[in-house]
């Protein structure tokens, strides 16, 4: 920890000269910094050309906070958040090749190709499964980190997702139109069969229910293969693709070999499914805030001796990771910074600090000497994640200490008497997403790269100075004074079943309950909603699981009064509708109207329930007066009471069927599950989702 101390002083504090003396780097460099007129709102003013050995940065020289300032790669995607990397997917696909599903496979082929199998990136007790944080802060991991991180874009997407775990393997499987699908982004491969004279058709998961076309699944294929190599026929081919697109047949005699980590045996015991991944579950963005005089610096290639020696990374990590990139944010933690509680007089309290990447390990002291350096004490137990806990009047708890199930973000808690402290935060940076060379991938990537800065603060007056090494320039941003940046971050809320209250104005025939709003076959629900703007006035995106086709309203104001509605359009992903709301300067919410698009008759009613339409089969059979002494009856009913007991009650015809078993029947079928918001300043319709419409 004293290295750490001693090499940090000039790579965080103001000298960065300093740093290319600690590291012993001697690589020159250029920087380009093109400048578009003051006051774009994109917030791009500069390309930065900078070598893999380089320390490059951002500094916040101004007195405003900046909302997510970052680096991207020329070629490279935008990680900020799912809305603005599954566009940058979305839109690398062919105009004419644009759908839900391919979107879905791209993104597979993507996490495969990107994410290098070396088992386990994190801590001791953390396992990362989200894709922002596996592309952009690790770069590898297990098939228990690529494919869950695949079924929660999957589920983001509207897809029905399950993971599926033996001792062997974990995958993901996935219901496509055809039916569950398992698609491996750690294995890299998607299972196809092409039966006699039809064309290659993917292969179902063997836990799909028998269907009525009997479609070939995993399990009928090994017996159809078993067969062949005992002498019987197996007239079915099978194939498996891989990420490049390429399409390989299997032989019979190798399918159970190429299988064996999708399928489970007898002594794997019962398989667990988790039916759908709830949105709740995982973060989707990177935001963040640099505060004025604060500090990213990004090392892609350390050289050794680094600014945290291996040694002292493997230990904390339990290896030697293959990517090593590392980045450092100086944090100023006192009153007015966004995830610190201070008390009357002003002492910390708590602290939660939040990182761009996944942190490695935080410093934190509230002493500084001459020249701006850390003066930084021995760790008071080896290996502890947090450098300091304690001072002379202060001391740091970690109540997450336990489980250590964090990422990106710490929560610590502070007793004493201290007012300010400085964190230093190292995180670990996949320096692929810089473009650059690396020990994995060496002949795609290149030892310069050329980097775009962008941030999220529109219009808002700011200074922000770029540097490589000891090359600094700087830009002054914006047309207007804003409020506070932490305002602007997109704030996510989740409503689920009962949680929906929160949200509901009112019901017209329709019931809450513990899996969200249901309603009656043949009643027109009406639900009303008030969605928040958090902040006030941000723009709006919301998504509705919806159970059945519905149609959007929203709620008029003129001068501040109501004046009806207006129908709405909306993007639909499965079964997920999109709704999308610019900003409005004083908006605190937004009313939106959600209505059945088709309210069935009684008669299509009955035709829309298996044991509706047998029952109305058994009243016709009874008035043509069949014999139906043979048939099935139900529930120790035989099939002749069963009809008579309707035709009693007066069902003459399907119609009066339907509606005299809707007056005796509890039967309520589920019509909005879960309403996810998202509300900032990027809550926009994403361009996956503009282009569905």
């Amino acid at each position: 920890m004293n290295i750490l101390a001693r090499k940090l002083s000039g790579l965080i504090g103001v000298r960065t000269s300093h740093a290319t003396r600690c590291i012993g780097i001697r690589t020159a460099f250029l920087i380009f910094l093109c400048f578009p007129p003051v006051g774009s709102a994109s917030g791009e003013f500069g390309l930065v050309n900078v070598g893999k050995n380089d320390a490059f940065g951002i500094i916040n020289t101004g007195t405003t906070p900046i909302l997510n300032p970052r680096l991207i790669a020329e070629s490279g995607l935008d990680l900020i958040d799912f809305n603005r990397w599954l566009s940058g997917i979305y839109l690398s696909l062919p105009k004419e090749n644009r759908s839900q599903e391919l979107l879905l496979l791209k993104i597979w082929r993507l996490l495969g190709s990107s994410i290098y199998d070396f088992c386990s990136p994190g801590r001791a007790g953390v396992d990362p499964r989200d894709p922002l944080v596996l592309l952009g802060g690790y770069g590898y991991g297990c098939c228990s980190n690529t494919n869950p991180a695949l079924a929660r874009v999957a589920s983001y997407l509207g897809f029905d997702t399950r993971l599926v775990s033996t001792p062997r393997h974990q995958f993901v499987e996935i219901k496509f139109k055809n039916g569950w699908q398992i698609v491996d982004s750690n294995r890299g491969v998607r299972w196809f069969v092409k039966s006699p004279g039809e064309t290659l058709q993917p292969l179902v998961s063997d836990s799909i229910k028998r269907s009525k076309n009997r479609k070939i699944t995993f399990r009928t294929a090994l017996v159809c293969a078993e067969r062949q190599i005992k002498g019987h026929g197996c007239p079915h081919e099978f194939w498996i693709e891989a990420l490049d697109g390429e399409l390989r047949q299997i032989s019979k005699d190798d399918l159970h070999n190429e299988a064996k980590d999708h399928l489970l045996f007898t002594q794997d015991g019962t398989r667990h499914f988790r039916k759908r991944l709830k949105r709740t579950e995982f973060v989707t963005d990177n935001h963040h805030i640099l505060y004025p005089g604060e500090k990213i610096v990004f090392i892609p290639e350390p050289v050794l001796p680094a600014i945290i020696p291996s040694e002292h990374l493997i230990a904390l990590q339990g290896h030697g990771p293959p990517l090593r990139g590392v980045a450092y944010q100086e944090i100023r933690i006192q009153k007015g910074r966004r995830g610190v509680v201070t008390d009357k007089v002003g002492n910390i309290r708590r602290i939660k600090i939040r990182s761009m990447f996944p942190i490695v390990e935080v410093l934190l002291t509230n002493v500084i000497s001459k020249g701006r350096d850390y003066r930084v004490y021995e760790p008071d137990t080896s290996g502890v994640l947090l450098g300091r806990m304690k001072g002379a009047k202060w001391k740091i708890g970690r109540p997450d200490l336990e489980r250590l199930e964090v990422d990106r973000e710490l929560a610590m808690t502070v007793t004493g008497q201290i007012q300010s402290l400085i964190a230093v935060v190292k995180m670990q940076v996949n320096p692929l997403i810089f473009d650059f060379t690396n020990e994995i991938n060496s002949t795609d990537n290149a030892e310069r790269a050329i980097l775009q800065y962008a941030d999220d603060s529109g219009d808002c007056r700011r200074q922000i100075d770029l540097f490589v090494e000891s090359s600094r320039r700087s830009r002054k941003l914006g047309t207007r004074d804003c409020d506070d940046a932490s305002k602007r971050v997109s704030v996510p809320r989740d409503y689920e079943g009962l949680g929906l209250r929160k949200i509901v104005r009112s019901l017209d025939l329709c019931a809450i309950g513990n899996s969200g709003i249901s309603r009656r076959d043949i009643d027109d629900c009406v639900v009303t909603l008030r969605i928040p703007r958090e902040p006030q006035g941000s723009a709006l995106l919301v998504k509705l699981r919806m159970h059945e086709e519905s149609v959007f309203f929203r709620r008029n104001f003129v001068m501040g009064q109501r004046r009806g509605w207006s129908e709405i359009s909306a993007s639909v992903f499965g079964d997920l509708y999109w709704l999308s709301f610019d900003p409005e300067e004083g908006s605190r919410w937004v009313d939106i109207q959600v209505r059945r698009s088709k309210i069935p008759t009684l008669s299509e009613y009955v035709d829309r329930y298996e044991d509706l339409t047998y029952t109305w089969m058994l009243i016709e059979s009874r008035f043509n007066q069949d014999d139906l002494s043979r048939v099935r009856g139900v529930r120790g009913w035989t099939a002749v009471g069963i009809a008579d007991y309707w035709i009693g009650k007066g069902a003459n015809t399907k119609e009066e069927f339907g509606r005299l078993h809707l007056k005796e029947s509890q039967r309520r079928s589920l019509f909005l599950e879960s309403v996810y918001r998202e509300t900032g300043l990027e809550a926009l319709r994403p361009a996956w989702l503009a282009q569905e419409q």
